[in-house]
């Protein structure tokens, strides 16, 4: 799900977040948070998350995890 996040400046930043399934298939209620990894991309090859497959975050979400990833300023395609 893509959602943006306001920084303290006022400007948005795109973020990624993943949801675990419950056993019967369906969304984790809101009323019941899952744990959230705040997954931060980095190095010369991972400039900026990308809306897709990700085995990682697949991983963790099965595990019952909620997964957030934000392209902060700075990333490719969203440094100014």
């Amino acid at each position: 799900q893509t959602v943006s996040i306001t920084a303290r400046d006022g400007l948005p930043l795109v973020a990624y977040l993943s949801r675990p399934f419950q056993t019967n298939k369906s969304l984790l209620n809101v009323s019941t948070p899952a744990p959230l990894i705040l997954l931060v991309h980095g190095g010369p090859w991972e400039e900026r998350d990308w809306y897709g497959f990700n085995p990682l975050v697949n991983f963790l979400t099965n595990r019952g995890f909620a997964v957030l990833q934000v392209n902060f300023r700075g990333s490719s395609g969203y440094g100014k």
